[in-house]
């Protein structure tokens, strides 16, 4: 997947800034995974450069986390979201987890890979206002997905810029990289206000 990246191979900024500018960009996609394999707690640097020089969504594809602590980590690293790689079920320890996620970032930002076939699992991932991204290339699952997260328009709403349930990527006109400008900053002053009111929160409670 060309918009998938790890941290780890990432030698120099300038070079994956000129990476995202030709294999990105220039295919008129408008966002990238990231995955952090290096195990860095804090990336907020790298995630602060790519947003200064690119209008482009930032989502994290990270193992299903065990602790709330690492979902707090990708907020606020600065991804626009996350991507979930695949788990088998859903326990009621990663339902706690997923409603710490929304409360983070906007609905319509957290995705989940599955490679299964199942109705009632994708209905299960839906409920939890994560979006299913089928890798079983199943076009009747895959259309089903669709439907279902377009009859939910906060669901839906962040689909035209990361089109992970389409097999082909859209032709963005002027109009379009426009909006997705002004949604990229509306979302990045959310991210800062509430990181901010979180860090003064901390720092006046050691007063």
């Amino acid at each position: 997947m060309e918009i998938k990246f790890k941290i780890s191979e990432i030698k120099s900024l300038s070079d994956f800034l000129d990476i995202i500018e030709n294999r990105i960009l220039k295919k008129r996609l408008s966002f990238i995974l990231l995955e952090n394999d290096t195990g860095e707690k804090d990336i907020r640097k790298l995630i602060r450069e790519i947003k200064n020089h690119f209008d482009i969504f930032i989502l994290e594809i990270s193992d299903f986390p065990k602790l709330k602590s690492r979902i707090d980590e990708s907020f606020f690293n600065g991804f626009h979201g996350i991507y979930f790689k695949s788990i088998k079920d859903i326990s009621s320890i990663d339902m706690g987890i997923i409603d710490h996620a929304i409360k983070l970032f906007p609905k319509g930002s957290l995705f989940m890979d599955y490679n299964g076939n199942e109705i009632s699992q994708v209905d299960k991932i839906l409920e939890r206002e994560l979006i299913p991204v089928s890798t079983n290339c199943d076009p009747i699952l895959l259309n089903y997905i669709k439907e279902k997260v377009n009859e939910n328009g906060t669901l839906s709403r962040y689909l035209k810029y990361v089109p992970l349930l389409d097999e082909t990527v859209c032709s963005y006109h002027i109009g379009h990289k426009l909006k997705r400008k002004l949604v990229l900053e509306s979302y990045n002053l959310r991210q800062r206000l509430m990181v901010k009111s979180v860090e003064d929160s901390f720092n006046s409670s050691k007063l």
